[in-house]
């Protein structure tokens, strides 16, 4: 057997060409006509050792006519030379040894001389056969110890193992020895060992169903995926990496394909609004974070948005900052195409929370796009409206059509509503993430320089900040840290916390502990997901009531007769008694005092003295709650703020984790707000915290779990002292320059593929404070 590498491709154990299309029901061509018998005459080639037979998980084989065993374990699939009894039990010299997760598909094709065996498999490149050259310190050298979690473990101390145990062993494994993957096929020959020898079929064809069963688990394997492609995300070459990487790995698993290329801003948003998500097990989307953000607001507004939300995501990272795909894969592993196939293959459904968010029907005057909403209804839906006249080609009828055109999309609220799954920032971040769109050509390597620049202008963020903590929120650190710790461990929220949050009926508790159950953090089906039962029941009545009618002009127009209540109001509700605002909020954290929120104010004040357990000054303005509701009722944040960054996913990008203690369906927005009160250096992170996640606890920078916040600028859209005439950001999308508020999406959540059941963040520890 020679070595497989992108130059070489050998017949027999190779790197699929970029472009190959494997099929199900052709026989591999076999390459060697040397024999080999089968595990049943395995003892004629053990050296005449009658007593040595093969364990029924190995298989005889010729590869390139030399003998060979294919192998698996409870854990690993293995290539071995030879055909003995002792090359199975020292899997250390195997030629090829993976998890079973990277087997994609193995086959077997019967013929009038046995049979051909095909694997297809993700593997990392192997190494060269041949031995490497002796040097004079050679005999100095240690052998290389192979890593602790490619050891080998007995069956029973594997299966003893937690399934959070298993998802971390082979998280480990991937993103170590098994990183770099490639598609690898295996093909080999059995031979019968008499012409009366029959039992090579049976034997051979229920290796082939064993090895796929402990490769999926209780996966459902084909999986029929929809695929969106942007082909115009981060550095625009979406289109070749799919057609060269991507579509090869997804039809060696024998996928079933449905691929659409967007073509246009919202595309995606139509697609998901007019998809039969009964046809597909999986969706898949090509490109940055913004096409996930465009697809979720297609199923959240749709009739069914409770139904269509469940049909699960998974991002394949083709965009400038790829959070989702760092956070579902880790940071080493983010911008993996391998791994991201392998996920939407065989990742489980992981259900977290989407956010809601709402803007002044004012901030979009009509003809105005409003986010996640196309102007116009989407083609497929006026394709199937036969009964539309056609319009005639006039001056006043275009312009007729026009107005009606947009009257039918102007709001009909005083607010409009879309949603969020990732961030939302003003100030300094959003400057970062929309003033540098014209550097997507460097990759995620804008960030950093937009955020040197903006760091050197040191310009305030001029807005009014109001929170809710709610009953899931927090300012301890101490606490959020150990909200993420158990759910490391148990891999679910503690109960009190889920039961509150589910009790709500939304964004609440989310269980995951069914999403890593059989295989060790791998395997499942969508329809396995297990959810929270009183937020994800078949049974349950859509929230919202959504149809297409027409208006007076005999114009299609989408209609929403009826959304999932808003818990905590709209951007347009007042906070309070008309004229008062709400309390100062005491911004210390009870667990961390190194802050600069702690200097005293002017007046020897101390700042936010108002809530949580404060001073009790400004008691008199304090919007119909009592002293010591800080939890329940809203509260402003009075420190003068250079940017405010709210999220859902710990990673935001490769070089930076902000929101280390988010949890997929903790029912809370994570929100870091940086002051401004620290001048240019308390706005440098201090050496890693940025990639560690301790950023957090600088000085400069405050951290909440909220359940609802509002942001209000003090100064109009286009005004001088904003930068571009103002920015912010929502999933990486720009939006109005007015106010907007952000809470967890009541009654709905959606569902993402994770070969974990969790974020791949560690447990954020403090620094040390000198």
């Amino acid at each position: 057997m020679s070595a497989a590498d992108q130059g070489h491709r050998g017949p027999a154990i190779s790197v699929l060409p970029p472009h190959s299309r494997p099929a199900a029901s052709t026989a591999p061509t076999a390459t060697a006509t040397a024999t080999a018998s089968s595990s049943s005459n395995a003892a004629s080639l053990n050296g005449g050792d009658g007593h040595a037979i093969l364990p029924p998980q190995s298989l005889a084989v010729s590869i390139e006519g030399k003998p060979a065993l294919v192998s698996y374990d409870h854990e690993f699939f293995f290539v071995l030379r030879g055909h003995s009894r002792s090359a199975y039990s020292d899997q250390s010299k195997a030629y090829l040894r993976v998890p079973l997760a990277l087997v994609l598909h193995t086959s077997f094709i019967a013929d009038s001389d046995g049979g051909s065996l095909l694997v297809r498999l993700l593997s990392p490149p192997l190494q060269s056969s041949a031995p490497s050259p002796a040097s004079g310190f050679s005999f100095f050298k240690k052998p290389k110890a192979s890593p602790a979690c490619m050891a080998s473990m007995s069956e029973d101390a594997y299966h003893a193992l937690t399934p959070q145990q298993r998802s971390q062993r082979l998280q480990q494994q991937l993103e170590g020895p098994c990183s770099n993957l490639r598609l690898f096929r295996i093909e080999a020959r059995i031979a019968h060992a008499s012409r009366d020898d029959d039992d090579v079929e049976v034997k051979a064809q229920r290796w082939v169903d064993d090895v796929m069963a402990k490769a999926y688990g209780d996966v459902k394997p084909f999986r029929r995926l929809k695929i969106l492609v942007n082909p115009a995300g981060g550095p625009g070459k979406a289109r070749q990496l799919y057609d060269s990487r991507v579509r090869p790995i997804f039809e060696a698993a024998l996928c079933k394909l449905d691929v659409t290329f967007t073509q246009y801003r919202l595309h995606g948003v139509e697609v998901a609004r007019d998809l039969d998500v009964d046809s597909y097990d999986a969706m898949a989307v090509m490109s940055g974070d913004g096409l996930i953000h465009e697809v979720l607001n297609g199923l959240a507004k749709r009739s069914d948005a409770k139904r269509a939300l469940r049909l699960p995501l998974a991002p394949i990272p083709a965009g400038s900052g790829n959070a989702s795909a760092i956070n579902l894969l880790g940071v080493e592993q983010g911008f993996s195409l391998a791994l991201a196939c392998l996920n939407i293959i065989k990742g489980r459904p992981m259900p977290a929370d989407l956010l809601t968010v709402t803007q002044p029907a004012s901030a979009f005057p009509p003809g105005t796009p409003i986010p996640g909403v196309p102007a116009q209804p989407s083609k497929f839906k006026r394709r199937a409206d036969m009964g539309a006249a056609p319009v005639p080609s006039s001056t006043t009828t275009t312009r007729a059509s026009e107005d009606a055109a947009l009257m039918a999309d102007a709001p009909s609220k005083p607010f409009v509503r879309y949603y969020s799954f990732l961030s939302q920032s003003i100030g300094l971040m959003a400057d970062i993430d929309l003033g540098t769109e014209s550097m997507r050509a460097l990759g995620d390597t804008r960030f950093l320089i937009g955020y040197a620049a903006g760091v050197l202008r040191n310009t305030e963020c001029e807005v009014d900040v109001d929170v809710k903590l709610g009953l899931r929120g927090s300012k301890s650190k101490a606490e959020m840290r150990e909200r993420v710790r158990k759910f490391q461990q148990a891999g679910r929220l503690d109960g009190a916390s889920a039961s509150s949050a589910a009790g709500a009926g939304g964004g609440g508790g989310g269980s995951v502990a069914g999403a890593t159950a059989a295989s060790g953090g791998f395997g499942g089906s969508p329809d396995s997901a297990q959810v929270d039962g009183t937020r994800q029941e078949d049974g349950d009545e859509d929230d919202s009531a959504t149809e297409w009618a027409r208006d007076a002009f005999g114009n299609l127009r989408f209609e929403r007769d009826a959304e999932p209540p808003l818990r905590h109001g709209a951007v347009t509700d007042a906070l309070g008694p008309e004229g008062v605002p709400p309390r100062p909020f005491d911004l210390r954290d009870p667990s961390w005092p190194h802050s600069i929120a702690l200097a005293p104010a002017a007046d020897g004040s101390r700042r936010g003295g108002g809530g949580g357990g404060g001073d009790g000054d400004n008691d008199d303005n304090d919007n119909g709650d009592d002293a010591g509701d800080e939890m329940l009722g809203w509260y402003r944040i009075r420190e003068p703020l250079a940017s405010l960054y709210g999220g859902k996913l710990p990673w935001v990008g490769r070089d930076l984790m902000q929101f280390p203690y988010a949890l997929p369906g903790d029912g809370a927005i994570d929100v870091a707000m940086m002051m401004h009160g620290g001048g240019r250096l308390s706005k440098l992170p201090e050496g890693d915290s940025a990639e560690s996640g301790r950023v957090i606890y600088q000085r400069a920078l405050a951290y909440l779990k909220v359940e609802a916040y509002r942001v209000t600028p003090r100064l109009r859209e286009g005004h001088r002292r904003l930068k571009g005439g103002g920015m912010c950001s929502i999933d990486g999308e720009k939006v109005a320059y007015a106010p907007f508020q952000v809470e967890v999406a009541h009654g709905l959540t959606y569902s993402v593929l994770s070969l974990y059941g969790r974020y791949c963040v560690p447990v954020v520890e403090p620094p040390s404070v000198k």
